[in-house]
């Protein structure tokens, strides 16, 4: 797996990161096109690319504060959901990155946040 900094909204993904991101999150929860394309100018953000065999499988969104860093969002794609990749990706964020901040919707909503709050919490024990 490989995690790849995106620096410029002219990269080919940036297109398929944010029609994902549009339909995944609530609109309360994302920015405009325009908006999005101005985290690129940010010194504090960073959108990485998630690679698995050489194929774009989802993306972060991160900003790095002052003591932590800020996971905004993380996605993987709907077509690669359900193997165990966001289990990888979280594995990088805790290796890479000591203190970070990760909101997760509340276990009790669905099957798939009760996954993934048994998962991040095994990961943090």
């Amino acid at each position: 797996m490989e995690f790849l900094q995106i620096t410029s909204p002219d990269d080919y993904r940036v297109q398929h990161i944010f029609n994902s991101y549009s339909t995944t999150f609530p609109e309360d929860e994302r920015r405009e096109w325009s908006q999005f394309v101005k985290l690129f100018d940010h010194p504090n953000v960073q959108v990485i690319s998630v690679l698995n065999n050489s194929e774009n499988i989802g993306y972060l969104i991160i900003w790095d504060l002052k003591n932590h860093v800020f996971v905004e969002h993380f996605e993987v794609f709907s077509e690669f959901r359900n193997q165990k990749l966001g289990s990888h990706i979280t594995d990088y964020l805790f290796k890479n990155y000591p203190r970070i901040i990760l909101e997760i919707e509340p276990e009790h909503l669905d099957d798939n946040a009760k996954r993934r709050f048994f998962v991040l919490s095994k990961k943090r024990v």
